[in-house]
């Protein structure tokens, strides 16, 4: 399990030192086949049948305390044949959730990812200046637009929390006292997920062939002395 600290806020009073994991259960989905049938998907694929399932991978990068007014092409660490959606969580060293906080780096308009040369989305977001366009992202990112049951639990004052106080965006929090009412969680979702099933299952877009960036349109100077690490979700 992951050390205690990345993960959970601990008061001086109590501190989280043992995990115990109980009544665990498998939940799996059987297809079955008639005879007919599958013989012939084993004729068609003698040597293996691939099965396409939903994975992801995870990458990081960083921009130094105090970065200025500039654009920062981010480079994101992995590639995929069928890129489907994209999250992203940037944390400054000392938020009070760790690399648990979500935190916008002062990102304004021009912010999107750049995949094989093109901008997603084409019109970028302005996260600082008109938060309600990049919290639809991370909505439509997860299937949750327009369902009331999938919104999610993310709060307009914990949403709306920045690097430095920038546009609609109040600085972030580094103390207890004040995470437990007002929580660091912004976070960026980008939904590209090919709506022609250009190659069958493979319903996203292929990335394979060159380096991916996350276009950071930084606004104003980050907050001094404290590194921003940025942590790159992709699902496939």
């Amino acid at each position: 399990m992951n050390s205690f600290s990345n993960f959970v806020i601990d008061s001086t009073a109590n501190k989280t030192t043992l995990c115990t994991i109980s009544e665990v259960e498998f939940v799996g989905n059987i297809v079955e086949l008639p005879p007919e049938s599958q013989s012939l998907i084993e004729m068609q694929n003698p040597a293996k049948i691939h099965i396409r399932s939903q994975s992801f991978r995870t990458s990081t990068n960083n921009l130094p305390g105090g970065s200025g007014t500039g654009l920062y092409d981010l480079l994101i660490g992995t590639r995929v044949s069928s890129l489907k959606s994209l999250f992203i969580a940037c944390s400054p060293a000392n938020a009070i959730e760790g690399k648990s906080a979500g935190v916008n780096p002062n990102l304004t308009q021009g912010t999107c990812l750049v995949l094989g040369g093109q901008s997603y989305p084409q019109r970028t977001i302005n996260p600082s200046y008109h938060p309600a366009d990049a919290f639809l992202c991370l909505q439509k990112s997860i299937g949750a637009l327009n369902m009331v049951n999938y919104n999610g639990s993310i709060s307009k004052p914990a949403y709306y929390t920045s690097s430095t106080a920038t546009g609609l965006m109040m600085a972030y929090n580094t103390t207890l006292a004040n995470c437990i009412t007002n929580p660091n969680q912004f976070f960026l979702g980008f939904d590209v997920e090919s709506i022609s099933h250009k190659g069958g299952l493979l319903s996203g877009l292929n990335v394979n062939g060159s380096p991916s960036f996350f276009r950071a349109q930084v606004d104003s100077a980050l907050a001094a002395l404290q590194s921003h690490t940025f942590y790159f979700f992709r699902f496939s």
